[in-house]
């Protein structure tokens, strides 16, 4: 079953590959994407090997997201990869509609499509 996702305002974090998730991809003119490496969060204490769990998941679920955006978009792992290593990738509806071959977004709408 077809499922439309449309981008309002801002399109971040895991929100980003839920919004792949979508058959068909739809933002506003003011939409922005934001891409970045999974953080680690937990770094307030607790044991040694706690942290070596979370890097471990964090490491995996960041592996998953860019798969999922590499598949959506088209754009080439080690591109993503270099395009968010040290800082975020923001995009605006024009731009996202440009990255990569299929880009982030298929269409930029200016009404509600229902």
């Amino acid at each position: 079953m077809p499922v439309h996702t449309i981008g309002v305002g801002l399109v971040a974090s895991i929100a980003v590959p839920i919004f792949q998730a979508g058959t068909r991809r739809s933002c506003f003119p003011n939409t922005h994407i934001v891409i970045h490496q999974a953080s680690l969060h937990g770094l307030g204490g607790g044991e040694v090997n706690m942290l070596d769990d979370e890097i471990k998941n964090s490491l995996k679920l960041n592996s998953r997201v860019l798969d999922v955006i590499c598949l959506r978009s088209g754009v080439a792992r080690d591109q993503l990869i270099q395009d968010t290593r040290k800082t975020d990738l923001l995009l605006n509806a024009e731009e996202a509609l440009r990255y990569g071959p299929h880009g982030l977004v298929d269409e930029i709408i200016t009404t509600w499509p229902f």
